[in-house]
């Protein structure tokens, strides 16, 4: 969340360390999604892209085109086919990121407000 560098813990010794460059900003992340690809795909809140972080060369990386607002996303949810969900907070469309292509595409009319979801669950059917 306020964090500028990404936290990763070693449950096989136990130990927390910050790996990659400075991230920017405050309030940018919350929460995190695992890729099949076994990256990690950041939930934007204050943060304008998408952050990629990738455990086999410890980068962090933003993708992405830039999605405005404040406040925008409460978690991510992954799908079957690979893309992941950010279920909105104060964000007014649900973002679906796709991380074969790095897009994030908004859909859906959802009523403008804050903070409208907290959390997101598959269904079974998908």
């Amino acid at each position: 969340f306020e964090a500028d560098k990404v936290g990763v813990f070693d449950p096989a010794t136990d130990t927390f360390s910050t790996v990659g460059d400075t991230i920017s900003g405050g309030q940018k992340y919350i929460g995190g999604v695992l890729l099949p690809s076994g990256k990690v795909a950041f939930v934007p809140f204050e943060a304008d892209k998408v952050g990629i972080f990738d455990p086999a060369t410890d980068t962090f990386s933003l993708v992405g085109a830039i999605i405005s607002g404040d406040d925008k996303y409460a978690c991510g949810v992954l799908l079957p086919n690979g893309k992941v969900v950010f279920v909105p907070r104060d964000a007014d469309k649900v973002g679906i990121f796709d991380p074969t292509t790095d897009n994030t595409t908004l859909v859906g009319a959802i009523n403008s407000g804050s903070n409208k979801y907290a959390g997101g669950v598959l269904l079974p059917s998908g």
